[in-house]
């Protein structure tokens, strides 16, 4: 059975522009969601193979969010505007993509992580290494 990918975003264009893209290549979408508090709220319901992002949402600083999926081992991606040294130092190690950044980018990442070949297990959370921006 197919997993979900979630999308947090909350720049409507960006999100639905995944939304598309990930459709396309036929993977299921969990939101997008333009918040932390109804990704999460999302979570109850379905447990995606990987999340997508946004570092900066419409209720602030995804960081209860990322707290979420480290503990329900979700793999995650981080998609955002701000610099590295704007970010949590326990977010540094994550896989982060700057905006605008090329969807082709994510398709591998993606395609991994609905397979469940990705990452390594850091603690209690599933990520990537971070990617330079």
């Amino acid at each position: 059975m197919p997993r979900a990918v979630l999308v947090a975003e909350d720049d409507a264009i960006v999100a639905l522009d995944l939304q598309e893209q990930l459709l396309s290549a036929g993977h299921i979408v969990s939101g997008p969601f333009c918040t932390a508090s109804d990704a999460i709220r999302s979570l109850a319901k379905t447990r995606p193979a990987l999340a997508i992002v946004d570092f900066r949402l419409e209720d602030g600083p995804a960081v209860e969010l990322i707290a979420v999926l480290k503990r329900m081992s979700v793999p995650f991606v981080i998609v955002t505007v701000s610099a590295k040294n704007e970010l949590p130092e326990d977010l540094r190690p994550v896989r982060i993509y700057s905006k605008p950044f090329i969807m082709s980018d994510l398709s591998q990442l993606v395609d991994k992580a609905v397979r469940g070949d990705l990452g390594t297990v850091l603690g209690a959370a599933v990520e990537v290494p971070r990617r330079s921006i």
